[in-house]
């Protein structure tokens, strides 16, 4: 008969750590959301970043060749 008297506080315990476990569920699933969302917009940065390096040592390369005498455009330089 004594089980039947803290069934009702047994059932609320489990009651209690379910809806602690959903909420820590929750939060860290909004959390992780939260730090993906950084990580895309950084990775979109780095790659930007990238283009712009690419896009600087293509106009280095060109810069050093037309020192030189080579051209890229396409057209005859004569000096």
């Amino acid at each position: 008969m004594n089980i039947y008297q803290t069934l009702p506080y047994i059932l609320g315990a489990f009651t209690a750590v379910g809806a602690g476990l959903k909420w820590m569920y929750g939060s860290l699933k909004k959390e992780r959301d939260h730090y993906f969302k950084l990580y895309t917009e950084k990775e979109h940065e780095v790659e930007k970043l990238k283009d712009q390096i690419n896009q600087l040592k293509i106009k280095l390369v060109e810069i050093k060749a037309s020192q030189r005498g080579a051209f890229f455009d396409g057209k005859d330089h004569k000096q």
